[in-house]
């Protein structure tokens, strides 16, 4: 997966927590969620307010994009 795929991924991922994603992106991201089970738990991750209150961070786009790319390059 290239640096702008990744990028992409991220900024949808964003979009979906937000519930601001079109229903192509949408679709687009659930293509990469059902992939493999490894994006699926990705995407959980992120979708879990926990998981981002426990690390006392705040979700606000850059920093989440900055984990989301993180994550989706060990893919």
């Amino acid at each position: 997966m290239g640096y702008n795929d990744i990028y992409r991924i991220a900024a949808l991922i964003v979009k979906s927590i937000k519930g601001k994603e079109s229903e192509e992106e949408r679709n687009e991201l659930d293509v990469w969620r059902n992939a493999s089970d490894r994006n699926r738990r990705l995407y959980q991750k992120y979708q879990d307010a926990e998981y981002f209150r426990a690390r006392s961070i705040v979700k606000e786009k850059e920093f989440v994009m900055r984990w989301a790319i993180r994550d989706i390059k060990r893919i």
